[in-house]
């Protein structure tokens, strides 16, 4: 069973947030990323980090993290090697992150 009290739900309009009050139900908390759609938002119980990958559209994929589901903070997104290229003459590049696993 686990004992993680919070619901990341990734969204088209960002990611909401529900915790689990002290009679065991789920109450609505916020919503971050306000208009950005949210691929993945996941949970790690190793290291008790809090992930959302984003599609912002122009702006790419973005990864952000937080320690408690409220403050995040940006990493850099992965990328292909430069150089590479998914046939010839066309660079390839990361476009949407749908997949992520803790770990």
């Amino acid at each position: 069973m686990s004992t993680h009290n919070t619901l990341l739900i990734g969204t088209r309009k960002g990611l909401i947030t529900y915790r689990r009050n002290g009679s065991g139900q789920w109450a609505y908390s916020d919503v971050q990323f306000l208009g950005v759609p949210v691929t993945i938002a996941t949970y790690d119980p190793v290291t008790g980090t809090h992930w959302a990958l984003l599609d912002h559209g122009h702006w790419g994929c973005k990864v952000h993290r937080s320690p408690n589901g409220t403050d995040w903070e940006e990493l850099e997104a992965p990328k292909y090697p430069e150089g590479t290229e998914v046939k010839e003459g066309v660079p390839a590049a990361t476009r949407y992150l749908w997949a992520f696993a803790a770990g």
